[in-house]
């Protein structure tokens, strides 16, 4: 059961879910646009954890207690046919990151355009992200749910999970970038900085050499 101070929550069990390619792309353009890709990989309970230090800046003396219960990740996967080792990375992330067994990670397959000379596209990640995102906040099983996107389209499922009595929904994000919003109230959003960011880098190398060592 969660307890309000004003404006502020006091104790949570907290649900995250992560639009992983968005973050961390986004993440990459904004913070490291010179460096590869693969070397600013976002460690997604890392990145829960930089939220929750973010919210305790702002809220200072009313936070006490947060529990991060479950942190859920959905991400397009790469054929295996058409770029395995990149589908072997996937799959070794999804191992490291769900040691921990608060964290979820969920993927879809990556749809291909090779005719048309584009790079592969997530098909279907945020319908996956909204239905799980409304599923968590219908649940009864957290009292905070927390949303990280800055993907537009998933407004509607915002809206429809902040109609539940008895869970609060906020968003989070980075610093200088569009945020969720809702017309007919105000939630509040989590900030992440540069610092946040470098915080949240998962250090593994899923290399083929990295993963012999």
């Amino acid at each position: 059961m969660f307890l309000f101070t004003g404006d502020s929550l006091e104790y949570a069990r907290v649900g995250f879910v992560i639009d992983y390619q968005n973050m961390h792309l986004t993440a990459h353009n904004l913070f490291s646009p010179n460096v590869k890709k693969g070397a600013s990989l976002l460690h997604p309970l890392h990145l829960a954890q930089s939220v929750i230090s973010r919210r305790g800046d702002f809220f200072k003396e009313q936070v006490t207690q947060f529990e991060i219960t479950q942190v859920r990740v959905f991400r397009g996967l790469p054929s295996n046919k058409q770029e395995p080792q990149r589908y072997a990375q996937n799959l070794s992330q999804k191992s490291e990151w769900s040691k921990d067994k608060r964290v979820r990670v969920e993927y879809l397959e990556l749809k291909y355009r090779t005719k048309q000379g584009l790079p592969p596209q997530e098909k279907g990640i945020d319908v996956l992200t909204a239905l799980n995102f409304v599923e968590m906040a219908q649940s009864g099983e957290f009292d905070l749910v927390i949303l990280m996107t800055h993907d537009t389209d998933l407004q509607p499922a915002l809206k429809m999970a902040s109609l539940n009595i008895g869970v609060r929904i906020e968003t989070a994000g980075w610093a200088g970038l569009n945020k969720l919003r809702l017309k007919e109230k105000k939630l509040f959003h989590s900030y992440l900085t540069v610092a946040d960011f470098k915080n949240s880098i998962d250090q593994k190398d899923y290399s083929r050499k990295g993963m012999e060592n």
